[in-house]
């Protein structure tokens, strides 16, 4: 997969992660907070110190097949999103978190929307797929308002290892396909 730099859209810019403080504290913020983490079955959040975060984002620095991206609007850090794919696949995936205040503004809509233009012009991808939580409506309506089809309903079980801190997950698979993405 072609390397990712930065994308800018009409209100936000899309940039690697890069390995320092100040991301990794950003990121360790997001993933603490239970109004974000509850929809991918981590209800108390995940509390990983910066230096964590920064070995992680390091490690997918290394992987070719994920790109960890930090969301900013006006300088200001407010979100992340992941793009994975893997040549072997016919689908790459996107996740995108925004911090509350940020949320249901059209910002994560603007975020898909660019993640997909991205894709499908640096991979082969025949489509964009996505699993939001079904409690997760912000994040049902952000698939939709870029096109993404219902696909199926998907239940996962974390590891019996993971159970104290972590709740099974009820979630929709969209797909967007990059024959009607173009065809739009």
């Amino acid at each position: 997969m072609k390397n990712f730099y930065k994308v800018k859209t009409k209100n936000l810019v899309l940039r690697k992660v890069k390995p320092e403080r100040g991301d990794a504290e950003f990121i360790s913020e997001l993933w603490q907070n239970k109004s974000i983490m509850k929809f991918v079955g981590f209800p108390k959040g995940i509390k990983e110190p910066p230096e964590k975060i920064i070995k992680i984002t390091k490690e997918r620095i290394k992987n070719r097949r994920e790109h960890h991206l930090i969301i900013e609007k006006s300088g200001c850090l407010i979100g992340e999103a992941l793009i994975r794919y893997d040549e072997k696949s016919e689908f790459a995936e996107t996740d995108v978190k925004l911090m509350p205040e940020f949320q249901r503004k059209g910002y994560g809509s603007e975020v898909k929307t660019a993640l997909i233009k991205w894709i499908f012009k640096n991979t082969d991808a025949e489509g964009v797929k996505a699993t939001p939580n079904v409690k997760n409506i912000a994040s049902i309506k952000m698939q939709e308002s870029v096109g993404g089809k219902r696909i199926k309903k998907m239940h996962y079980e974390f590891p019996k290892s993971m159970s104290s801190y972590t709740t099974p997950v009820d979630s929709y698979l969209y797909i967007v396909y990059r024959k009607d993405w173009i065809s739009k």
